[in-house]
This record gives C-alpha cells, structure tokens and sequence, in this order.
C-alpha cells in the first residue's frame, strides 16, 4: 500500500494499493466495499486523498487527477484533467472546494475540485492550501549555496490571484508541508526535523 486515508467519520479507511488499486475498507465488519483499478499505462496510484464531507475520493494515476464517489464510482470530468507523466501528492483543502497535488516530482498545482481546472501550476515539491485564511504555501524548490548547505524557498500566496505575499528561505531541504486543520499554522517537515510555522498580519513569519 502507497497511501491510506481515513474518511471523516472514521468508520471507512481508503487505500492506495502497490498494483494501482483504489480500495475501501468498513473498520466496524473489517469487509471491503469495494475495489476499483487505476485507469493508465502503467496503473501507478500512489496518493489518495478524502474531501471534508467524505463523499469525494481524489487519486492520480499516472498524471491524470480523477475524483470518485465514495460507493467507488468515478466523476468524470469533461475534457480530463491531465497534470503530467507521473503523481506523487494529491490532497483535499479542508473546505474541500481546491485540490492540491504535486506531479513529475517538482510540479505544484491548485485545483478546482468540482471541475478539476488547474487554477495554479508551478515549479515546487510541495503545497498546501488554507481556505480559511485564503492563502497558499508552497515549498517551491531547493539549492546548494557556494558552502554546500540545501536551501528551500517557502512561498506564501494569495489564494484569490495567486500572486506572492512574502517568501522566506531555510538553509535546509522540506520533506514535507501541511497546513492544521483550523488552517491557522502550518508544519514544514525538513531534514532537520518539525517545524510549525504562522505568518501574521503584517506578513512576519513566525516559528510556534
């Protein structure tokens, strides 16, 4: 298994399996609802993600961003939603109206869920998405100075235009980026460990 998620409720897991299958699982009979196989050349699924309600599933396969429903239906979306050769990261907002994924490895992407249009795409190997405070982070890429240290730049965005508020550089590389579910902090995982950040009203990065 590649991933797992459980649905908000907590009484059904989903999970991302290594053959390219979506499955759901009942905690309370331990039964499977369903199964349902990745639709692509080579059925690569590796992320799955719940929306807030528990009725939409997000995946990506092989590039391609799909949404079903939670009896394992897929919504199609007219024309498809293609995001690249390969997926990595696919992750509901908590309000459940955007999707965030990370593609071809340093791809970063906002959608719309109820139509899978790809709102933002650039360069980064992580974003999340706070509807709360209508903002974006993203870790946008990583570099080695003269002295050989990795550096990340964490970009702060307008969710409305996506245009940048402030930035703030890390002499270490992010493995990680998730905003709470209150959206008020965010922790930014590096190889140096956990960090909870929050960015206040006049754009100063905080450290928790």
């Amino acid at each position: 298994v590649y991933d797992i998620e459980f649905s908000p409720d907590g009484d059904y897991v989903y999970t991302a399996g290594t053959r390219g299958e979506l499955s759901k699982f009942d905690l309370t009979s331990e039964k499977r609802i369903f199964e349902t196989r990745a639709i692509g050349p080579t059925h690569s699924l590796r992320s799955v993600s719940v929306s807030p309600t528990g009725d939409s599933i997000a995946i990506s396969t092989d590039g391609d961003y799909t949404l079903y429903s939670s009896a394992g239906k897929e919504i199609p979306f007219q024309p498809p939603v293609s995001l690249g050769r390969t997926s990595q990261i696919v992750t509901f907002s908590s309000g459940g109206h955007y999707i965030s994924s990370i593609r071809d490895f340093d791809q970063a992407a906002i959608q719309r869920a109820s139509d899978g249009q790809i709102l933002y795409s650039q360069l980064g190997k992580f974003i999340d998405v706070s509807e709360h405070s209508n903002r974006v982070i993203t870790s946008r890429y990583a570099y080695n100075n003269l002295n050989g240290v990795r550096y990340t730049e964490l970009a702060y965005l307008s969710l409305d235009n996506f245009q940048e508020i402030t930035t703030m550089i890390l002499p270490k590389e992010t493995l990680g980026l998730r905003y709470s579910n209150e959206n008020s902090f965010f922790a930014v995982a590096t190889t140096e460990g956990i960090s909870i950040m929050e960015i206040s009203g006049n754009s100063t990065w905080h450290l928790k």
